[in-house]
């Protein structure tokens, strides 16, 4: 007898009524590839695979957040306490600089704080 396959798809979303808030909000592409970098030369100096730092997944809710602070960054899927304490400092500073860098409008627009 021939057992059957079973598929079972996630839901996209854990709510089907949920909207989400992040919506017309689109990730940095330049900013997400510059922690993309730092990651991967962090990982190098530690002798270790960039993903034991942070996952592609973590680096781009990073990139959507733009967390300006420890408590901003701990909200983020992937970031505990030891990842702050190792990289915390340094993912926020390269937050700012690609703030400044990038100039983002805050004119007329509010940054939608999650």
């Amino acid at each position: 007898m021939r057992r059957k396959k079973i598929i079972i798809k996630k839901p996209e979303s854990k709510n089907e009524n949920e909207i989400s808030i992040n919506q017309d909000k689109t990730m940095d592409d330049d900013f997400y590839n510059d922690l993309k970098k730092w990651r991967f030369e962090k990982a190098k100096e530690e002798k270790i695979p960039p993903y034991c730092i942070f996952h592609n997944k973590t680096l781009n809710e990073i990139a959507e957040k733009m967390p300006e602070n420890f408590i901003e960054l701990l909200k983020i899927n992937g970031i505990g306490q030891v990842n702050i304490e190792r990289y915390g400092k340094e993912i926020i500073d390269l937050v700012k600089i690609n703030m400044e860098k990038s100039s983002i409008e805050t004119e007329g627009k509010k940054r939608i704080r999650i």
